[in-house]
């Protein structure tokens, strides 16, 4: 974070406020305020830095007292975080990085429901064959690939002991 938006961020946060308020409201009526409070942001600038797995953050945990017309009736527990998550481009890389991996799980999701969907009277249906088959044509022209290249080997090194000799 630049200097310029760090000062900017501190002032905004010393300036601000938040404001709370608590309603009731059963089914038949309106809402009607029980109580307000509020708490000053720049607290949140002193409170202690936790480190978490990918960043840091500062968390300000305080007891607000709820008041209803000047007279406290209560206090709320507030719990508040102000989380570094680095430089913007990181921010926006691990976003996309999310993104990418919810749009393979509902892909993935897609591909299930379509699987399932496949005829009840072959349970394992075409689809599922023809995957069985493709997957057992790639790994049969991986083994030979292997021993081929396995083979190769071994003559290359009975060529190499051969010139030693």
């Amino acid at each position: 974070m630049s200097s310029a938006s760090q000062t900017s961020l501190v002032s905004r946060l010393q300036e601000a406020s938040l404001e709370i308020t608590v309603h009731h409201q059963d089914g038949h009526n309106k809402p009607v305020l029980l109580a307000k409070a509020a708490l000053a942001l720049g607290a949140l600038l002193t409170a202690p830095v936790r480190k978490s797995k990918q960043s840091y953050c500062r968390v300000y945990d305080t007891l607000v007292s709820l008041e209803d017309q000047g007279q406290p009736i209560g206090q709320l527990r507030v719990i508040l975080y102000l989380e570094d998550l680095g430089p913007k481009e990181a921010y926006c890389k691990m976003a996309s990085l999310v993104n990418v991996q919810q749009q393979a799980a509902q892909d993935l999701e897609q591909v299930q429901e379509v699987v399932n969907e496949l005829p009840s009277s072959d349970p394992k249906g075409r689809l599922f064959d023809e995957l069985h088959d493709l997957e057992y044509k790639v790994i049969w022209e991986l083994e030979n690939w292997k021993a081929h290249e396995e083979n190769k080997f071994k003559l290359e090194m009975k060529v190499k002991e051969a010139d030693l000799l």
